[in-house]
């Protein structure tokens, strides 16, 4: 569940940064040093030391860190991250470093995702229909094209996190196509207060990162997140055109900037609920594909954490 993270170590000075390099097991390691910053690759993850506040910074995907160190060899979040593969990763970060897990922060950057198996359809029809997330306001959906080997994705941004979902067709760390034919779902946030809020946690550790309620809040408010987003509903049959059409109003947040400036308060109260009438009975319909998805979501987090 857990994908891309960034970890922090204080008081490291360089002269034992270098002392843990030496130690480290790869025969790999590229690095670069410029104005009292030294990073280093080290498997798929960047070592960033900074001289001048002796902090060590850990990034990138601890799910590719386990699938290099401890599964296939290669860096792949194609798989699924169990609870218990992740706290063998935590122990094998804190055993490296010479850190407890309650002295390696996390700061604001972080993503949590789930890989589902697809049913039958190109992902890319399924997330496509992801119009807005409906928070405070209404947040549309964009379509971000595929650049630097990254998959097109479907993105909503907000102030402190964002939301984006994707085929996972390709592996851009090996320049190869995945063995895993998954749709990705994630949840990024951008700023530390916003993880707090999401775990209802102010202190912030690799310690807690071990914990199943942090596991199972985030896990929670994937699914929340989720549930927040209007879809255009993918049935096979049943739905008219005419139920299509008042839908994409509905979903459409430029149809509701527009029609704010023809209908007065009321005029436009009555409008939006008898869209959202209809919009609710086929978004809640068993055949939709967003509901198997969803119901996929909550079996696929169960798992992980069970694991």
């Amino acid at each position: 569940m857990l994908d891309n993270i960034i970890m922090s170590i204080p008081n490291i000075s360089k002269d034992t940064f270098e002392g843990i390099l030496g130690t480290l097991h790869q025969t790999q390691l590229s690095f670069k040093q410029k104005e009292g910053v030294i990073k280093v690759k080290w498997f798929n993850m960047l070592l960033v030391h900074c001289s001048n506040s002796n902090r060590l910074l850990i990034k990138n995907s601890v799910h590719k860190l386990h699938s290099t160190k401890f599964g296939i060899g290669q860096p792949d979040n194609s798989t699924d991250f169990t609870f218990s593969q992740f706290i063998t990763t935590a122990n094998f970060i804190s055993e490296t470093f010479k850190t407890e897990m309650n002295e390696i922060g996390i700061q604001g950057r972080f993503e949590f995702g789930i890989n589902i198996e697809r049913e039958g359809i190109r992902a890319y029809d399924i997330i496509e229909r992801y119009m807005c997330y409906k928070s405070v306001q209404e947040n549309p959906f964009v379509t971000i094209p595929p650049r630097n080997g990254k998959p097109k994705q479907r993105c909503c941004y907000l102030s402190d996190y964002r939301l984006k979902a994707y085929y996972k067709d390709h592996l851009y760390d090996l320049d190869a196509p995945s063995e895993n034919d998954v749709l990705r779902y994630e949840v990024v946030t951008t700023q530390l207060r916003m993880l707090r809020k999401v775990t209802g946690l102010n202190m912030l550790t690799l310690k807690e990162l071990c914990q199943v309620k942090f596991w199972e809040r985030i896990g929670d408010y994937t699914l929340e997140t989720y549930d927040k987003i209007q879809k255009i509903p993918l049935l096979v049959n049943g739905i008219s055109l005419n139920e299509l059409g008042v839908i994409d109003n509905h979903c459409s947040s430029i149809y509701y900037t527009d029609a704010k400036k023809v209908l007065k308060e009321y005029g436009l109260r009555q409008l939006r609920e008898k869209q959202r009438g209809i919009y609710e009975k086929w978004d809640k319909a068993d055949g939709n594909i967003h509901n198997i998805i969803r119901n996929k979501i909550s079996e696929k987090i169960d798992f992980l954490i069970s694991n």
